[in-house]
């Protein structure tokens, strides 16, 4: 399989838009104004870029563990379409972990759980909803942990999309140096 380099940038600015666009609610919006939101942080710089990522990802505001994966050039992105049987979802919160480990975080086997008994749990279902809207933003952030892939952000759109009957999930893909090689010699 071939994969798209891709520069840490566009990883950051793309968590920013997906991050943002939430707040403006995107998918409410004419295409307009999504094309001057989305040009509006594509002029960021790579060092305001960061320091907003930073600020979002923080403990202050939402600790994804973003902050400790982007803006230290450590990893090497990939744009990816990962089977979902390889996805594993991060911790969501106390209401929902223990449904998430019963099926050891694996997005595949959760969803499939979800569609078969999880609907009956008010807990998952008020975490999880599928409204039908579109997903703007589609591609989840994660990093290699061969043979697996860690999503880091977008596990409630990784799992609709699953939901969804979504074979693969596009992933920005993040690869420590180390693993990179490992999975080169792999292939």
């Amino acid at each position: 399989m071939r994969c798209a380099c891709v520069d840490e940038t566009e990883v950051v600015r793309y968590y920013l838009k997906s991050e943002l666009g939430k707040v403006v609610q995107v998918w409410k919006q004419t295409k307009e104004f999504v094309k001057r939101f989305d040009n509006a942080i594509d002029e960021l710089d790579l060092h305001e870029s960061i320091r907003l990522m930073k600020a979002l990802t923080g403990k202050e505001y939402r600790d994804n563990s973003l902050h400790e994966h982007l803006g230290r050039s450590e990893y090497r992105w990939k744009k990816e379409n990962v089977p979902c049987d390889l996805l594993r979802l991060p911790e969501v919160n106390a209401s929902v972990n223990h449904f998430l480990e019963k099926h050891n975080f694996n997005l595949h086997m959760f969803v499939q759980y979800l569609k078969n008994e999880g609907r009956t749990e008010p807990d998952l279902v008020k975490e999880f909803p599928d409204d039908g809207r579109k997903i703007w933003h589609a591609f989840m952030i994660a990093t290699a942990c061969p043979p697996t892939v860690q999503i880091l952000d977008g596990a409630h759109r990784a799992v609709v999309l699953a939901s969804r009957c979504h074979s693969k999930i596009g992933c920005y893909v993040g690869y420590k140096l180390d693993t990179l090689i490992q999975v080169r010699r792999a292939r």
